[in-house]
């Protein structure tokens, strides 16, 4: 399994710590400015050895457009896959699934709801099995 550089790790947090302090403060070009910014870490990196899902998940958090985040998203499930991490799977599919739920698409949210159940077989992760519980709770299942 593959552990992220320590160094991306902790600029990727930096930077979505200061986006969410952005979005709070109602700050639109300074949060503009940094998703770029962080736009631009996941294309530099981009299918280098430093590649990780965090990075393409954490934008994905940040992408405003629901649709456009899931494209995000599904980068990021791929680079998971291909790296073998489960634990990201199982969460990019969750967050994959909060974001069907947000536009609407119950039944795509069903299916990666299940996904990522299934991907939580082989993950020991108590916090993501309680987010897919209410995910399924606001689903009405």
């Amino acid at each position: 399994m593959m552990q992220i550089d320590t160094a991306l790790y902790e600029s990727v947090n930096q930077l979505a710590e200061t986006l969410m302090d952005a979005a709070e403060k109602d700050q639109h070009n300074r949060y503009f400015d940094l998703y770029a910014e962080l736009e631009a870490l996941a294309e530099e990196i981009k299918e280098t050895d430093k590649d990780h899902p965090y990075v393409l998940e954490t934008l994905g958090d940040f992408t405003l457009d629901d649709e456009d985040a899931i494209d995000v998203y599904e980068r990021a499930l791929e680079l998971a896959d291909t790296l073998n991490l489960p634990e990201c799977r199982a969460s990019i599919q969750l967050a994959i699934a909060d974001r069907y739920l947000e536009i609407g698409d119950h039944e795509a949210a069903r299916t990666y709801a299940d996904e990522t159940e299934r991907s939580l077989d082989n993950v020991q992760n108590e916090g993501l099995r309680q987010e897919l519980a209410e995910l399924r709770r606001d689903l009405g299942q």
